[in-house]
């Protein structure tokens, strides 16, 4: 794009709330596409579909399936869609939503048995049970999402220079490269 990156690492819900006041450009974090979030950020053309599952602990499993949530300890990434899905009541029930920056701590947490499981987008989940032969996915799919690139309200020279990049990926079969490959580690 002819510009140069600087990247500023911060909490997710931190980057959302950056984007929209300006201080950064934009947010590629597997920033998830809602109704709500369209109202005070732009979104980038998706980029990729993602799936959000349930992870537990193999010796002390809480919880059986994916439909086995409510009245369970649920740890989730601060501010992100698996955490706002567990904190409606239409779809679960919980009896306590802890919430992390950092997918490690809860990943000890669950270990630990001081939750009772982690909800989560599946190539992360992928990355942390790879890392932790303790904790395991469950079968089945919690919920589907789309990711895309925030930029704030009303940047529309940035977002159309993302999302002409973007397409060229897709076109290229780039994104579909990485995703295959991030998913085979």
């Amino acid at each position: 794009m002819g510009m140069e990156l600087e990247i500023s690492n911060m909490s997710f819900d931190g980057a959302l709330i950056a984007v929209q006041q300006g201080k950064v450009d934009f947010v590629a974090a597997g920033v998830s596409v809602d109704e709500d979030r369209a109202k005070v950020m732009d979104f980038s053309v998706d980029y990729v579909n993602s799936t959000e599952v349930v992870v537990v602990n193999k010796e002390n499993s809480a919880v059986a399936s994916i439909d086995d949530l409510n009245d369970k300890i649920i740890g989730v990434q601060q501010g992100n869609i698996a955490d706002f899905y567990v904190s409606d009541e239409a779809n679960v029930t919980p009896k306590e939503i802890k919430r992390y920056t950092k997918f490690a701590q809860a990943a000890e947490d669950l270990k630990n048995g001081k939750i009772d499981c982690i909800v989560m987008d599946l190539y992360p989940a992928e990355e942390l049970v790879a890392a932790n032969t303790e904790l395991t996915i469950l079968e089945g799919t919690l919920f589907e999402d789309r990711y895309a690139i925030a930029v704030q309200k009303g940047n529309t020279e940035l977002l159309n220079k993302i999302n002409e990049v973007i397409n060229q990926l897709i076109a290229d079969g780039k994104i579909e490269e990485f995703t295959a490959n991030h998913t085979n580690k």
